[in-house]
């Protein structure tokens, strides 16, 4: 039986597969190109404490530019804060988005194997 998504997740899936957020690699956002956990970040950017060093073009999230927060692990039900897998046959989240994958198709692999990456609401 396929695991459902919480009202979260599927937001940020939905969001993904939009075409509104601009795809960057390395850190989690950079001149408002994102990488798939830094949409999240954004989606949820309410409850996280946002900063962006005058010297830095990188986002901070609660403290960090390249690892989704505490906040955003919890709320997606990630497995860890660069999206891992719990099949060793499927990359980390942050792996796909770095090595190129785009947004649509991360999402595609979401809602196909949502039980290897995210913990069921």
């Amino acid at each position: 039986m396929k695991q459902e998504l919480t009202d979260a997740q599927e937001s940020w899936i939905q969001a993904l597969e939009s075409g509104k957020y601009n795809q960057g690699n390395s850190v989690l956002n950079r001149d408002n190109n994102f990488c798939c956990l830094g949409v999240a970040c954004d989606l949820h950017k309410e409850n996280l404490t946002v900063t962006q060093p005058s010297e830095a073009k990188a986002v901070w999230y609660d403290g960090d530019n390249c690892y989704a927060p505490e906040y955003i692990v919890g709320k997606l039900g990630l497995i860890d804060n660069v999206g891992e897998s719990n099949d060793v046959d499927l990359k980390s989240l942050t792996v796909l988005n770095d090595e190129g994958k785009s947004f649509a198709e991360i999402a595609e692999i979401l809602r196909s194997n949502p039980e290897c990456y995210l913990i069921s609401g």
